[in-house]
């Protein structure tokens, strides 16, 4: 997902980010019973420092993380649970962000057209779109299949 916007070290650059240390913790603390809530502590207080950074490797180490998984070496990378690649999707780009909810929520129907009358210091825009399949650009598809081949821990 990350080789779409340069090379990994975005990776750790999102992991810097003190409101991604806040996300990771907060969904271990939600599935998994062995989450090591100190060393989590520890990196909040750090994150957002410029002196602090964070490895993969090292936040599952520290903390029995279960939401990411590391694995170097041939076929290796960093894999996460489809919420964790969703949040990291959504960081990397606001346009996957704005198109999350339509892939995930098909019965869900497109907003209504606006309406033509004129308001004072509005500006038309466009609808949305009505086809997800359509509109969705190609880098959210991709997103969206690694997340669906991500491990499962639910």
């Amino acid at each position: 997902m990350a080789k779409r916007f340069g090379d990994e070290s975005i990776l750790y650059n999102w992991m810097r980010n003190r409101n991604t240390i806040e996300f990771l913790g907060i969904w271990e603390q939600i599935y998994n019973p062995h989450f090591k809530p100190l060393e989590f502590e520890r990196f909040r207080r750090q994150a957002g420092l410029n002196s602090f950074s964070l490895s993969p490797k090292k936040w599952i180490e520290a903390t029995g993380a279960i939401g990411l998984y590391a694995k170097a070496g041939r076929g290796g990378g960093t894999y996460a649970h489809k919420d964790i690649a969703f949040e990291f999707g959504s960081w990397l780009s606001p346009e996957f962000k704005l198109y999350l909810g339509w892939p995930r929520c098909k019965r869900a129907k497109p907003p209504s057209k606006p309406s033509n009358r004129k308001r004072p210091g509005s500006a038309p825009i466009a609808a949305p779109p009505t086809s997800s399949r359509t509109a969705l650009p190609a880098a959210c598809s991709a997103f969206c299949a690694v997340a669906a081949h991500a491990p499962s821990t639910r």
